[in-house]
């Protein structure tokens, strides 16, 4: 373990959250950042040596997912994480990080999952996507409400003709306002909640030996006031819905 491990800087971070939070707030489709080089070269460098080869077929270790999620699989196993993506993940769950987030985004009272949640290490292979979807609202142990999601890319060398870009989309499903790249050590922070959708609707045009990896972390906070508990909701884009209801919507303007 050569590369000492990392640590986020408060001023650093409160500089960055200064410079990108009007910018955050009125992005579209909703509120959303996307940062370049998030952590030093050789941090990223780091991380990216501790993740195992990409095998054919899921490991043992590695969650199956559904049809919706096809290909994709993830893992919260703290055996597989080496030591410095271990840090990283303290370091993105840390008060100086929560500080951050709620100084970009202006949500309060931010609440960190250490249990990661539906979060952790994602793959998805080759052929595999992820519909576009609105997320699930509340902490399925805690109840709290989720607000905001982190990806951190770990996906070096990547090309544009690999695809498995994060798509960002209307609420009305008109189009995707932002598709966005998964290359290594680009992270994006965006708002959660039912007028979000977002998703990797195509197939993933990889190499077989590659794969789309990020660390992915949900935060959440505790609202005073009781709020409807919804699950991950899958959706149509306008290419995959049925002819007759798409003439239908146009018809009605919905």
């Amino acid at each position: 373990m050569d590369q000492p491990l990392f640590r986020f800087q408060p001023e650093a971070l409160d500089a960055l959250a200064m410079k990108s939070r009007a910018e955050y707030g009125q992005a579209t489709p909703y509120s959303h950042a996307v940062f370049d080089d998030f952590l030093p070269q050789g941090v990223i460098d780091a991380i990216c040596a501790e993740l195992p080869p990409i095998a054919p077929q899921p490991q043992a270790d590695m969650s199956a997912t559904t049809a919706a999620e096809r290909g994709k699989t993830a893992t919260v196993d703290p055996d597989f994480f080496g030591p410095h993506t271990t840090n990283l993940l303290f370091q993105l769950n840390s008060s100086v990080m929560l500080n951050f987030l709620q100084k970009l985004t202006g949500i309060d009272y931010l609440i960190a999952d250490t249990r990661l949640d539906g979060g952790g290490y994602h793959l998805t292979r080759r052929g595999g996507r992820l519909a576009v979807h609105t997320d699930f609202s509340h902490h399925r142990t805690f109840k709290l409400r989720r607000r905001l999601n982190i990806i951190l890319y770990l996906n070096k060398n990547w090309q544009e003709d690999y695809g498995g870009h994060l798509e960002l989309w209307d609420q009305k499903l008109t189009a995707p306002q932002r598709r966005i790249l998964p290359i290594a050590n680009r992270c994006v922070i965006f708002n959660t909640d039912r007028n979000s959708p977002h998703g990797q609707p195509d197939p993933l045009n990889c190499p077989p030996e590659r794969g789309r990896q990020s660390l992915a972390l949900y935060y959440y906070d505790n609202p005073l006031e009781q709020v409807e508990t919804v699950g991950t909701n899958y959706m149509k884009r306008p290419s995959e819905q049925n002819p007759l209801k798409r003439f239908a919507r146009k018809l009605l303007h919905v």
